[in-house]
């Protein structure tokens, strides 16, 4: 949890983290460290990330694998700016790559293009 006030979060911010997510008490730093260095080779800057765990914290305790497969997933299907879907969403980090991979194809089945499958993805799946 170190971690977390050495990359600037407030007291504050890390207290409403845990309110929300208790699980977080639970969580190594190098785990941490892990997932921001893996969102900031999506482009995160630091903002991004200070907004991600503030608005999800849950993605501090999800697999940082399972993360990972789901940035290439989303790579896969042809989206090329992730961080700004996830700065705009940050739930979708809570959604396994398989998961993602059904919805959309689902949505193109019925008959959604590619880029209305990420205006819905910033604006109005939540999770």
């Amino acid at each position: 949890m170190d971690v977390l006030i050495q990359y600037g979060f407030s007291i504050e911010e890390i207290q409403n983290m845990l309110d929300t997510n208790i699980m977080i008490e639970n969580v190594e730093d190098r785990d941490i460290l892990e997932l921001i260095d893996l969102l900031k080779g999506i482009g995160c800057q630091n903002e991004h990330i200070q907004n991600i765990f503030i608005c999800n914290p849950f993605c501090l305790t999800n697999s940082n694998l399972e993360m990972k497969e789901l940035i290439d997933q989303l790579y896969e299907i042809g989206f090329d700016s992730l961080y700004t879907l996830f700065d705009s969403n940050p739930y979708l980090l809570n959604i396994s790559a398989k998961e993602m991979d059904l919805f959309y194809h689902n949505m193109l089945q019925d008959g959604m293009t590619k880029e209305y499958f990420y205006d819905y993805l910033n604006y109005h799946f939540i999770y």
